[in-house]
């Protein structure tokens, strides 16, 4: 780098900052910046619900899937592209059949199945939902999610939110107050810069999401196993109330019900039917209370009926 003491002809000290070494740094570092922080993933805008539950993120392998019921209709995306039933199905069984060999067959140790990641916004009807669960299931997943957004946090007390006020004006100074040449070098525009750069990234970065995830049960050739002595039946109006085998209950209930299915031998199944019009959030709600009681046996009841809905 080019060092200068002086202007020519004048044994005066230089008061300009000599900024090019500075601004060499930043493209440095603004193309670093740029190779390190992974692409968006770009997705159907959606209004997730606002259910904390899991953080998770999102693998290559899994399949992202978003679900709208927009004008009435259900409409789901592979992506950014829409698919109908047929197609959804055909790109799940190709999807799964990939990754199944690249991983080293049906019979590799350690095999890892990719899972369905459904984004689903909060008026979406449950009829949209149950459709995409059920074409999955029959494409051979095993494990669904359901995406949602946390909660924010609640700001500290005291907290200034107009901190960041002004951070893009550059401080400089051409000098002290007694008119004589400041020798010092002025950092405040370079950490100007750095609060500039750790913004960019903080906005690029993609917001966590939570899931609720479940396992899917999988047909099978075998007969189905004898009912057991004692199943329930959770069920969703479309007003987004709540019932268990025909008894409307709030959410404190339900766990505590859940928590007494548990500690009977053998585990009762618990069927999972919403109402097709029972709002998405609703749904998601309900399934986050169901995984935190850590039920074994929930099994999703009447989805076959959607199959045709998109």
């Amino acid at each position: 780098m080019a060092m200068s003491v002086g202007e020519s002809g004048d044994d005066a000290p230089m008061s300009d900052i000599n900024t090019t070494p500075m601004v060499d740094v930043m493209l440095v570092l603004l193309i670093i910046f740029l190779i390190a922080v992974p692409v968006v993933i770009q997705t159907i805008d959606l209004a997730l619900p606002k259910v904390q539950f899991e953080p998770t993120t999102t693998k290559p392998e899994n399949v992202a899937l978003s679900v709208t019921g927009a004008g009435g209709q259900c409409q789901v995306y592979w992506g950014m592209t829409k698919v109908s039933h047929q197609e959804l199905l055909d790109r799940g069984v190709e999807k799964l059949k990939k990754e199944i060999d690249r991983q080293g067959g049906i019979n590799a140790a350690g095999l890892e199945l990719p899972e369905v990641h459904i984004r689903g916004d909060v008026n979406t009807p449950y009829r949209c939902i149950g459709a995409t669960i059920y074409t999955m299931q029959m494409a051979g997943f095993v494990k669904v999610g359901f995406i949602s957004e946390p909660r924010p946090a609640r700001p500290r007390p005291g907290c200034d939110d107009d901190r960041f006020k002004g951070v893009f004006y550059m401080a400089m100074s051409g000098g002290q107050e007694d008119g004589q040449p400041m020798m010092e070098l002025n950092t405040t525009p370079l950490i100007d810069v750095m609060l500039v750069l750790l913004i960019m990234f903080i906005i690029t970065i993609p917001i966590q999401t939570h899931a609720v995830k479940v396992d899917l049960p999988q047909n099978s050739n075998q007969s189905a196993p004898p009912v057991e002595p004692q199943k329930n039946k959770l069920y969703i109006d479309a007003d987004g109330n709540v019932f268990w085998n025909s008894v409307q209950i709030d959410d404190v209930t339900l766990r505590q019900y859940l928590d007494a299915s548990l500690q009977q031998d053998p585990e009762p199944e618990l069927h999972f039917q919403p109402d097709p019009q029972a709002r998405y959030d609703v749904v998601d709600r309900v399934l986050a209370i169901v995984k935190r009681a850590n039920v074994s046996k929930l099994g999703f009841v009447g989805n076959e009926q959607y199959r045709n809905d998109f």
